[in-house]
């Protein structure tokens, strides 16, 4: 048999063309899995109402209101949203308030008073102190005798929402 330079050609060809396609032949396995993962949001976290300024020498009659200034501490590291606040006269466990030293006249309670609400504030408040905010208060005229509000400081409360 005669070896032609056109068979050697096509050998060599053929040679190179079967090793460079078993150089791309890829294997692998197959399979199959799952997995699972969580990711938890945080809670919300205090918004403290810090009273600033409240008023003094509140009298049945006289007509001025005091100024009940505060502002909001956001003790989270992130903000968080308030839609308002609202003050008002009770004990801080919540029980209702009153004063009586003289047990002869009626008790002075939150009846005696009034408070005009802040404004609302619907918004965003961020990671630490923000806002300055008021309200105010006054001692209503009463149709009794108020004599035990003489020098009281009835507490204020304040709840957000």
């Amino acid at each position: 048999m005669r070896i032609t330079k056109t068979k050697i050609v096509s050998v060599v060809a053929a040679t190179a063309v079967v090793a460079l396609g078993g150089t791309a032949a890829m294997a692998y396995w197959t399979t199959t899995g799952s997995g699972s993962g969580s990711a938890t949001a945080t809670t919300s976290a205090v918004v403290n109402v810090v009273f600033d300024t409240t008023p003094s020498n509140l009298a049945p009659g006289v007509g001025s209101a005091g100024n009940i200034g505060f502002h909001l501490n956001n003790t989270a590291t992130f903000k968080q949203y308030v839609s308002g606040v609202s003050i008002a006269i009770k004990n801080v466990d919540g029980s209702a308030w009153s004063a009586q030293a003289d047990s002869l006249k009626p008790a002075c309670t939150k009846d005696d008073f009034t408070i005009t609400q802040p404004a609302a504030i619907n918004a965003e408040v961020p990671a630490g102190v923000s806002g300055a905010y008021t309200a105010t208060i006054a001692m209503i005229d009463g149709a009794g005798d108020q004599a035990n509000c003489k020098s009281v400081t009835p507490p204020l409360a304040a709840t957000l929402s």
